[in-house]
């Protein structure tokens, strides 16, 4: 859409991407790592009930019929009104990092950084199947997916100079991309934490903290930073979300190995 994008103290990034390649994650892991807000803007649609209803065939919602926007490919119905008015203020204030699979209907002035997460067609299958997609659903998603049709939305959208692809097919993907994305967005680096300390890990978060609120000089405590995960924040959004999906157990060794943890595959108990 046309219209050029204004100067902001803090961006705005747009994370786009077929279902299955790792937005929520990746949106959540960036949002933790730089503080911007976070906006998923499918959770948004259902809390602010911007819809008319549930199609069961493609498993989407329906709004406004007279503002609808029919996007055949990811099965969902969008009214870019009702959405772009509920978000106008925040994306003028700018630090927003929005998440969603959609991303011709924004204003290019919005963003400063557009994002595509592209992910192997076998890795994404095993995906969406595990998410209990099926029928036209699946196949519209692994189409879009192997066309590459939201990346040419995306350079259609908005100037190609602000837009990127980064592959998203496993854990260290996504830690990598978390970290590729925040020295893009000029986010401060490892010298607000000790030096050689990565500044996205729990411990990086304390120091940063412990430095801006506590004003006298006494030393750090060593005690809570010993005690602070070594997991960066990419990871930990991952592990998280296999927590709640009840499946760390299919990647307990590389938990075990990126927490510093000792693993005994052989041990049985009981």
């Amino acid at each position: 859409m046309a219209g050029g994008r204004k100067t902001r103290e803090r961006p705005n990034i747009l994370i786009t991407g077929t279902p299955g390649t790792g937005k929520t994650t990746t949106a959540a892991a960036l949002a933790e790592a730089t503080n911007l807000r976070r906006i998923n803007v499918g959770d948004l649609v259902k809390q602010k009930n911007l819809h008319d209803g549930w199609d069961d065939e493609f498993d989407f919602i329906f709004e406004d019929a007279k503002e609808l926007l029919y996007n055949h490919i990811h099965g969902i119905v969008k009214s870019p009104v009702l959405v772009c008015d509920e978000l106008e203020d925040l994306m003028e204030e700018g630090g927003n990092i929005v998440d969603h699979h959609s991303c011709d209907f924004f204003p290019e002035r919005w963003f400063d950084h557009v994002v595509v997460l592209q992910t192997d067609n076998t890795v994404l299958y095993d995906r969406l199947t595990k998410r209990g997609y099926t029928g036209k659903k699946l196949s519209n998603n692994i189409e879009c997916e192997i066309f590459q049709v939201l990346l040419e939305e995306a350079k259609e959208s908005y100037k190609e100079d602000i837009v990127v692809a980064l592959r998203s097919d496993c854990i260290d993907d996504i830690n990598n991309n978390v970290s590729t994305l925040t020295d893009w967005v000029g986010f401060p680096a490892a010298s607000e934490s000790s030096a050689g300390e990565n500044p996205f890990t729990p411990k990086g978060y304390l120091m940063r903290y412990w430095k801006k609120q506590i004003t006298n000089d006494l030393p750090k405590p060593e005690f809570l930073l010993e005690k602070a995960s070594p997991l960066s924040a990419s990871q930990y959004a991952v592990f998280s979300k296999l927590v709640d999906q009840n499946t760390m157990s299919t990647q307990l060794p590389d938990f075990c190995s990126k927490a510093n943890l000792f693993y005994f595959p052989d041990l049985k108990i009981g």
